[in-house]
């Protein structure tokens, strides 16, 4: 047992949060969610901490299926609404690609984008995914092609996708 688990989970947490807090971002696309998700996986985490034997695995998965409860209970929700295409004043605009990928993200249903921002994010394979979201890895599979066809669908017509939840 450690000597003071108390001390050892606040390091974890002061070292962790901003890697934690992206991961969350990519899984939510959303700043207040990820913070939210992160906060709930913490308190849940520090109530087992002695037990954790790889803590950033640990929260990594508990963020996933705390994700995918949240999903389930506003399956119904419409994840976001079309925005303005955005301006293309300078095509080597970074910024307003990523914004216009995030945009695209939003507009995904909630599994396709946590096996989209597993498997090309975090170059996780389907099987990976398939054991992180305990989906079938055939279902990760479908959700990956419907997520990278919504994509492409928003890239060449940013105000066109709106998909709903749970689809």
């Amino acid at each position: 047992m450690k000597s003071d688990p108390g001390a050892t989970f606040r390091d974890f947490v002061v070292d962790a949060s901003p890697g934690l807090l992206r991961y969350a971002h990519s899984l939510t696309a959303d700043s207040h969610d990820a913070l939210d998700l992160v906060q709930e996986v913490l308190i849940k985490m520090e109530r087992r901490w002695g037990t954790i034997d790889n803590p950033v695995a640990y929260a990594c998965r508990a963020m996933v299926r705390t994700n995918i409860s949240l999903w389930r209970r506003r399956r119904h929700e419409v994840i976001g609404s079309p925005d303005p295409e955005p301006s293309h004043d300078s095509p080597a605009d970074a910024l307003g690609l990523r914004d216009e990928l995030v945009r695209g993200l939003r507009r995904l249903s909630e599994k396709q984008r946590v096996v989209l921002v597993l498997r090309y994010i975090y170059d996780q394979s389907v099987q990976e995914i398939a054991e992180q979201t305990g989906m079938n890895p055939g279902t990760v599979a479908s959700h990956l092609s419907r997520a990278r066809r919504a994509m492409r669908s928003h890239l060449d017509h940013p105000a066109t996708v709106n998909v709903k939840a749970g689809r």
